[in-house]
């Protein structure tokens, strides 16, 4: 099935499914031309009165009146498309922050065209977990392992690590305060980037991740004051050149063994010049742990002997985000001073095993 015979499909189950009520599209650029196109030849009486954009180019496509969300009151409308196969999770915040304005209860569901429909609010009958600033805790299964049972543990660790981060940027010269962006790099369901929060008044903190779900958690109960994004396993961020002040990846390093050059590469593109980029990795110090401390998760999962020394510079096992690498500290700088000046590596910067490697643009 190729994506218009997908949009046609797809468009028969939402008109069956909203028969009779009103729908609006989000977003008026070229997915949504390929949509009205597809679902015109489908025969289907089409829901659609009106199509919202943030920036529209013409008040009309098609017989359908294209409107800023602001001047559109939700009410009365029982869902809101969002029209994109790029830009999901942008657009999915953007929609979610229409439907807000409409009393509970009435607040028009989303629909991703690709994925299934969300709801625009959730019914809550147990308290839920909070942080300090306010925001919602996810259940342990969107945690990525982080202390799934513990909901203090997980704040907890995620509190620390944030704060090593800011210890190691101010060792270094740097006032996270003064950063215009920073982008957490693999933010799962914001356990680390939550703790930005005294700084979202000045500074735009972004999020992304490959976990579909993750994100769309994140949009959820962290957005506003937080933006997040998806993304996939190719070494690809979709962000402009040098849109970054900052940008770290905690524990993702550490799970990638394939185009590493890629990567920093990447990396390398979306920060600004006098920007910079932190990763952890494991390396010599977290091999010698392991060796001091067989009971330790890196150490039971490893096929190979702690006892002798890491001389290589690079070692992996297993495949994709399931793998397990380890980074010789004088390998790192051989092989990543090609693409960034190495600032500082800060043994046991995560959890006492993973190293901060602290970068500049070389």
């Amino acid at each position: 099935m190729n994506q218009v015979e997908y949009l046609q499909e797809r468009w028969r189950c939402l008109a069956r499914e909203f028969e009779g009520d009103q729908i609006a599209l989000y977003g008026a650029g070229r997915h949504t031309t390929m949509l009205l196109h597809a679902t015109a030849a489908s025969g289907e009486q089409s829901p659609v009165t009106v199509i919202l954009d943030d920036d529209p180019a013409s008040d009309h496509l098609g017989s359908i009146p294209v409107r800023r969300p602001e001047e559109v009151d939700p009410a009365g409308f029982a869902g809101v498309v969002v029209s994109t196969d790029a830009l999901v999770g942008i657009l999915t915040k953007r929609a979610r922050d229409w439907t807000q304005r409409a009393p509970d209860g009435a607040r028009p569901r989303i629909v991703q065209i690709y994925e299934r429909i969300l709801p625009a609010y959730e019914t809550v009958t147990e308290p839920v977990p909070q942080d300090g600033f306010g925001f919602r805790v996810p259940s342990g299964d969107l945690r990525a392992g982080y202390a799934p049972e513990n909901e203090s543990d997980y704040l907890d660790r995620g509190s620390k690590c944030n704060q090593q981060i800011r210890q190691l940027l101010a060792d270094n010269g740097c006032d996270p305060a003064t950063l215009g962006r920073i982008l957490d790099w693999g933010c799962s369901t914001g356990r680390v980037l939550r703790f930005w929060a005294d700084l979202a008044a000045t500074t735009e903190v972004w999020g992304c991740d490959i976990d579909e779900k993750a994100i769309e958690w994140a949009v959820r109960h962290l957005a506003p004051p937080f933006r997040f994004f998806s993304t996939t396993l190719a070494p690809s961020i979709p962000v402009a050149d040098r849109a970054f002040d900052l940008v770290y990846g905690i524990s993702i390093f550490t799970h990638i063994d394939a185009n590493i050059d890629t990567w920093l590469m990447e990396l390398r593109r979306i920060t600004a010049p006098d920007g910079l980029v932190l990763v952890t990795i494991h390396d010599e110090h977290t091999w010698a742990r392991c060796a001091r401390e067989p009971d330790l998760y890196l150490a039971r999962h490893w096929p190979g002997d702690f006892q002798e020394p890491l001389t290589d510079d690079f070692l992996s096992t297993g495949c994709g985000p399931g793998s397990q690498t380890f980074w010789h500290s004088d390998g790192v700088r051989r092989r990543w001073s090609q693409f960034f000046e190495i600032v500082d590596m800060r043994p046991g910067l995560v959890s006492g095993t993973q190293t901060g490697v602290l970068m500049r643009p070389g």
